[in-house]
């Protein structure tokens, strides 16, 4: 599976960017209604750059990614933005990725970087468990009315990726403990987000964007060879499991 994208690295940019820079801060809607003044706020400024396209600029090098569901403004900033936000970033080898469908901005390093340049991004490989709940929700995702938003409970995801953590044991406590653990852990890398209804989650769309559906099928059949030799379980019921969809 490949490495699942992380917020970028700040320590490793040329200027000045401080860390853990606060992302509710950089989506600030008062800042995207109102043209922003920040004339004399740094001596010696030579950006070209507006006030606005600035924030955006900010967001996305703050990572994990803009959506638009969730920062409008700065969203469609990035739009606006895109063919200088692209020259600019062309300079760190770094590549500015648009979903327009899921409306979801993000940044990756180029894909081939010349020799001895070091990635801006950290990388966090998934768990055994991380990708069996990515393969689900990107299944689920697939499944999805385009412009429509989707729907999971946590509940179910937990009980159709079960099969997979047969090597763990059958012990049903530790198997839920472990699934919360990587359910936060997507959590807090934007994957899935909490809705007003307990224990139903929305999927981001840029799980679909971030893994494509060739590298999904070729992890499924991995996974499903390794349930074969793991149980005599027949591998279309897990196929069903992996395919069904939230009511």
């Amino acid at each position: 599976m490949p490495d699942f994208f992380a917020p970028f690295d700040d320590d490793n940019l040329e200027f000045d960017i401080e860390d853990g820079a606060d992302s509710a801060a950089l989506g600030n809607e008062e800042h995207a209604r109102h043209p922003l003044d920040w004339t004399g706020v740094a001596s010696g400024d030579r950006s070209t750059f507006t006030p606005e396209q600035r924030l955006a600029i900010r967001g996305l090098l703050h990572g994990p990614f803009i959506s638009g569901a969730q920062d409008k403004d700065m969203y469609h900033e990035v739009l606006r933005s895109v063919g200088a936000f692209r020259a600019f970033l062309g300079n760190l080898m770094v590549e500015l990725v648009i979903d327009e469908v899921g409306e979801i901005a993000y940044l990756r390093d180029w894909e081939l970087l010349p020799e001895g340049a070091p990635s801006l991004f950290r990388r966090s490989p998934l768990t055994h468990i991380q990708t069996a709940i990515v393969l689900n929700l990107r299944k689920k995702l697939a499944h999805t009315i385009s412009g429509e938003r989707t729907i999971v409970d946590a509940n179910h995801v937990f009980e159709e990726t079960l099969p997979y953590q047969q090597n763990r044991g059958t012990d049903r406590s530790k198997q839920r403990t472990d699934f919360d653990s990587a359910w936060k852990s997507l959590t807090s890398r934007g994957v899935v987000k909490s809705t007003p209804l307990a224990g139903r989650w929305e999927v981001s769309p840029v799980l679909a964007s971030v893994f494509s559906a060739e590298e999904i099928a070729a992890v499924h059949q991995s996974y499903s060879e390794m349930l074969e030799q793991m149980t005599p379980m027949d591998t279309t019921v897990v196929d069903e499991l992996m395919e069904s969809d939230d009511e």
